[in-house]
């Protein structure tokens, strides 16, 4: 068994208790799952955290606002899904944190 969802875990609070991310937990386990390639999209990390596919996309939004964590590469309109890609900042960021 792999230990990449501990790790991913790990990641995430670690993201949460950053500078940038102050408690942001759904934020940050995106954000991790990302950083892992665990989660391209905001429909994968949905199901990966077992939570609502509208949850995801608040955090999405929220990474993708001031200062971004991630780039939004494309969408789909008819199901919301979001594709992203992590910043410069998000890759530094979890490499200080790492």
């Amino acid at each position: 068994m792999s230990d990449a969802p501990c790790d991913t875990a790990l990641l995430a609070e670690r993201l949460g208790r950053s500078e940038r991310l102050p408690g942001a937990r759904l934020p940050s386990a995106v954000l991790a799952l990302l950083l892992a390639g665990q989660a391209e999209d905001s429909r994968t990390a949905a199901r990966a955290l077992d939570v609502a596919h509208a949850l995801v996309l608040r955090a999405v939004a929220m990474l993708a606002g001031a200062e971004p964590l991630i780039e939004i590469t494309r969408r789909d309109d008819r199901t919301m899904r979001t594709f992203y890609r992590p910043t410069r900042r998000a890759r530094e960021m979890a490499g200080d944190i790492g």
